[in-house]
């Protein structure tokens, strides 16, 4: 039986473990972006459908340990898939367009030594930037070109690559200038060019980033990247100047802001949580949210009174499942809405989205999914 522990390696693939005691982060994003978008209504697109497709299952070889709990997935230009699986003996594994198992894995652990990994990025061409306490750069066939210093006390949680070498990192960083900021952009060469994403000290305190550290982001073009808040349909698109460029929020029934969760979400349903989203080439934006299965039982045994115990993979893909829906930015409505009873995890920057599922042997595997709009003959 493989067993996954709840809600530590859980918390930090969904999403936060939120403090009941400090209750959610909801930054003023409202106050200083440059336009905002309300979304209400029903989906306007009469028969339009959204269709899941298997593009790949990943699983180790026999020879080595089965995945724990991985963190990130990354997709380079050859179609080659990295997963950062950091609990692992072996925290980055590589395959290829076809799912094949590559031994660019193995030359990356062997450098990186004992290092415990947090985070993922792909930049120009191939490289591979894999993020600790160091920012170790790999070429496309595993070799170790350099390491660099991070900023000062910084702690990683997300990393995003751009094309001209940037990174923008989800982080706490220990310097006066950046402290209280998460994100933080990365020169080609390193060095930390600005800090942004809140009100300065908005989130100063350590015990109110389990929101944020933990949010999905994704690229748009070679200068923009939308993130999300985690307790609200909300989301904000940025420019790698620290601009905040638009804000989209959702009202809808099936979601209502929340405040605090304790992650159990085997004694209670779970509430829902914005896990990700995606523009794709149309300008339309792809969200993916988690909420409760319909099916959902609380487990027997189970006390709220207690730490949850281990949780089977079984266990945790039965308690949830997943709200996709397509958003037009220029009208403002949505084209389509979809719930699917799979837990998706988060959007890949090409609209992949990564789940976590059980093999033939009942072990943890990565598939690779991915979403598309399905519509009607005739349909607008």
């Amino acid at each position: 039986m493989f067993l996954i522990k709840w809600p530590r390696l859980l918390a930090e693939f969904r999403g936060a473990l939120v403090s009941a005691a400090f209750g959610a982060v909801v930054f003023p994003l409202d106050a200083y972006a440059q336009k905002s978008l309300k979304v209400t209504g029903a989906p306007v697109c009469q028969g339009c459908r959204i269709e899941v497709q298997l593009v790949r299952a990943l699983r180790p070889p026999p020879n080595l340990a089965a995945f724990i709990f991985p963190t990130a997935l990354v997709h380079d230009r050859n179609g080659n898939f990295i997963v950062l699986d950091p609990k692992n003996a072996e925290p980055v594994h590589s395959f290829d367009s076809a799912g094949a198992y590559l031994p660019t894995a193995s030359r990356v652990t062997t450098q990186l030594g004992r290092t415990f990994a947090r985070a993922l990025a792909i930049t120009s061409g191939d490289t591979l930037h894999v993020i600790a306490n160091e920012d170790a750069i790999f070429d496309g066939a595993g070799k170790l070109i350099r390491t660099r210093l991070l900023p000062s006390a910084a702690s990683v949680y997300r990393a995003l690559g751009f094309a001209d070498g940037r990174i923008v990192l989800r982080a706490s960083v220990g310097t006066p200038e950046a402290f209280g900021y998460p994100l933080h952009v990365l020169a080609p060469n390193g060095t930390l060019e600005r800090s942004f994403g809140a009100e300065k000290n908005a989130a100063a305190g350590l015990d109110q980033t389990s929101l944020w550290r933990n949010w999905h982001f994704t690229s748009v073009g070679n200068n923009k990247f939308w993130t999300n808040d985690f307790n609200r349909y909300r989301a904000g698109l940025w420019s790698t100047k620290g601009e905040l460029l638009e804000v989209v929020e959702r009202d809808v029934e099936w979601f209502h802001p929340w405040e605090s969760w304790d992650s159990r979400f085997d004694v209670s349903p779970p509430p829902p949580r914005l896990l990700s989203v995606w523009q794709d080439g149309k300008g339309r934006l792809w969200t993916l949210s988690s909420i409760a299965s319909r099916s959902w039982k609380r487990l027997l045994g189970r006390s709220a009174d207690a730490e949850g115990p281990a949780t089977t993979v079984a266990e945790f893909t039965a308690a949830v499942e997943s709200m996709v829906e397509v958003l037009d930015l220029k009208s403002g409505s949505v084209i389509a809405s979809q719930r699917i009873p799979q837990a998706l995890f988060f959007f890949a920057d090409d609209g992949l989205v990564a789940t976590l599922a059980r093999g033939t042997r009942g072990e943890p595997i990565v598939e690779v999914r991915r979403l598309r709009l399905v519509t009607p003959p005739g349909a607008s």
